[in-house]
């Protein structure tokens, strides 16, 4: 990492959530040399930005991944601009996509991350919490996440978000606000351990849309247009459409 960079880092790491996206100095294109148009493989590129623990990193362009890039191991804000015009491909099969596994108090917004074409297997975007809780207080906000292909993507994806928050105390005080899934296999979002975690405006849509918890706490579910059922551990709860539902 050269002098320059650091100094970027040190100028912003107190600023990530409350500048806008079009602030952030660090651009994936522009800084990491990532192939915005889709062609070249990007994985090299977000891996060097993993490795420089950058504080925010700007996502403009159609960024496509030949081979699964490395863990989110800090608490970067990783933000686009649009869903049309911010995308992160997954141009292989199986495996976990986007994982964090790092520091709390991350943020990924206005970003499509997409199966492309073809492809199966694997999770589009996982948070595996640590024994004392780390990887907490994360924001998914204004996301899609789905698969190429037909009016419901290609089916590539068994499960779209995956929260592991391993043994308690968990994955604490999250928020998933405005994300919308397509296409899926076994289901749209599985939350293991999860205590105090907000969902608002999430939409599912595919062959098998439900949300289910296994061992929740505090979990709060508003506004959201969940078209399957949200099963906790073994039962079932059905939430009806633009509803607002809790489980303590």
């Amino acid at each position: 990492m050269t002098k320059a960079m650091l100094t970027k880092i040190a100028a912003v790491a107190t600023l990530l959530w409350s500048m806008p996206a079009s602030a952030c100095p660090y651009d994936f294109a522009d800084d990491y040399l990532a192939d915005p148009n889709g062609v070249a493989d990007s994985t090299p590129a977000w891996n060097q930005a993993m490795a420089d623990e950058v504080p925010c990193l700007t996502i403009l362009g159609t960024f496509r991944f030949y081979s699964p890039p490395d863990d989110i191991l800090h608490a970067p804000a990783i933000v686009g601009l649009s869903l049309t015009s911010s995308q992160l491909v997954r141009s292989y099969d199986g495996g976990s996509f986007i994982r964090v596994r790092g520091l709390s108090g991350g943020r990924i917004a206005h970003i499509a991350i997409v199966a492309d074409t073809g492809t199966t297997g694997g999770l589009g975007l996982s948070l595996e919490a640590g024994p004392l809780g780390q990887a907490s207080a994360w924001t998914f906000e204004g996301l899609s996440i789905q698969g190429w292909g037909s009016p419901f993507g290609t089916f590539s994806w068994p499960l779209h978000i995956w929260g592991d928050g391993g043994p308690l105390p968990g994955w604490r005080d999250g928020t998933i606000r405005n994300v919308t899934i397509f296409g899926h296999e076994s289901g749209a979002m599985y939350c293991r351990s999860c205590n105090s975690v907000k969902i608002t405006g999430l939409a599912t849509h595919g062959t098998s849309p439900k949300v289910w918890f296994s061992n929740p706490t505090h979990i709060t579910i508003a506004a959201s247009d969940i078209q399957g059922p949200i099963q906790v551990n073994a039962g079932y709860v059905l939430m009806s459409l633009l509803g607002s539902w809790s489980y303590y």
